[in-house]
């Protein structure tokens, strides 16, 4: 039966026929679904198609997500228990919380017949590393990876920034654990091959999340080459929409970032562009980041060209900026609201609306 519950998606389907005052005829005939076909879902003999579940869900009006754990094995059901809780351990600056999602993962690694699982261990140790390297992605965060440093003063403060010891071997061993996750999938997973390999969403976020690491740890370098060619090989080959929806754009968004902090600003535009793009063609809520790229890049070419920010040729990326300002607060990015709000402040003496301040 492919592990799917044929008693318990008949007794909801009949609960809510009562409930609704329906006789199996009645719903039957207001659904086009064979009488005798009906019976059969309601006392666990046939599991409904696509199209049948379509039509009792329209019919009955009950969320398809309430269907979601009937269609789930025993024990998939208790690892998507576990990760909701693992989703739902809330912000992570808070020590209480990182102890309840370690909490979390020991329970899920004694449970022998989930983590034997190679699909449930990756997750696992995807979620094991973003702990390790939190506290490194914080340090950085609020220093050179700050918004609106000028270039001196990224290149001044990462002189003088160096993490703690166990700070630096939890970054280390956040990386083996990304490389671990890879192979259980991938066993003679590389970075070199990337475009070579056909990644699920999963193993996508996991590259992504590597490539992060090696940016935290000042590899800007490799993180940007993987970025790179994990664009090309998603762009190049043909992959469903859903799939581009949530690998490409945040594929490029973090390649600008990474971009952006070794001041490789041309580029940052070229990339900006065709987030610009793909968001566009794809309907995606992602514009106003984009629009922020491009805006901030352009200014860091005009500084380089003229000294300074604030000269006629700003126009243009200031117009972006404020197109971006206005986008996030529909999307709530407010963390980058303040970035524009700080820029604006720090580079013209004005509010984003061109108001002195």
């Amino acid at each position: 039966m492919n592990g799917f519950d044929l008693h318990n998606i008949g007794k909801l389907v009949k609960s809510l026929r009562k409930q609704r005052g329906l006789k199996q005829a009645e719903l039957a005939e207001q659904t086009g679904i064979d009488i005798a076909t009906l019976s059969k879902i309601e006392n666990g003999r046939a599991m409904p198609k696509q199209s049948t579940l379509k039509s009792l869900v329209e019919k009955l009006r009950f969320d398809f997500g309430d269907t979601l754990p009937l269609f789930l094995t025993e024990k998939e059901a208790r690892f998507n228990e576990l990760k909701q809780k693992i989703i739902g351990a809330g912000d992570l600056q808070n020590p209480e919380n990182l102890e309840k999602l370690r909490g979390f993962l020991d329970e899920a690694e004694k449970d022998t017949e989930l983590y034997e699982d190679d699909l449930n261990r990756q997750y696992i140790l995807n979620v094991r590393a973003a702990i390790l390297k939190f506290p490194a992605n914080m340090a950085i965060n609020t220093s050179w990876a700050r918004d609106g440093l000028t270039e001196a003063e990224v290149i001044q403060e990462k002189k003088s920034f160096s993490f703690s010891t166990d700070v630096a071997a939890n970054l280390d061993k956040s990386i083996e654990l990304y490389y671990e996750a890879m192979k259980t999938t991938i066993p003679a997973f590389e970075i070199e091959k990337i475009e070579e390999y056909y990644l699920s969403v999963s193993e996508l976020d996991i590259v992504r999340n590597l490539g992060n690491t090696y940016y935290i740890k000042g590899e800007n370098d490799l993180a940007i080459d993987l970025y790179i060619r994990l664009e090309k090989s998603i762009e190049s080959s043909y992959r469903g929409k859903a799939f581009v929806s949530a690998g490409y754009p945040n594929t490029i968004a973090n390649l600008c970032n990474h971009l952006i902090y070794s001041f490789r600003y041309e580029e940052v535009v070229e990339y900006a562009n065709k987030g610009l793009e793909k968001c566009i063609q794809l309907d995606l809520p992602m514009i106003p980041l984009f629009a922020y790229f491009k805006g901030l890049a352009m200014l860091h070419i005009i500084y380089k060209a003229k000294g300074t920010y604030d000269v006629p040729e700003a126009e243009e990326a200031k117009m972006f900026l404020r197109d971006a300002y206005h986008g996030c607060r529909l999307i709530r990015r407010m963390s980058t609201q303040r970035n524009i709000e700080s820029l604006f402040a720090k580079w013209f003496k004005t509010k984003v609306d061109g108001t002195p301040l």
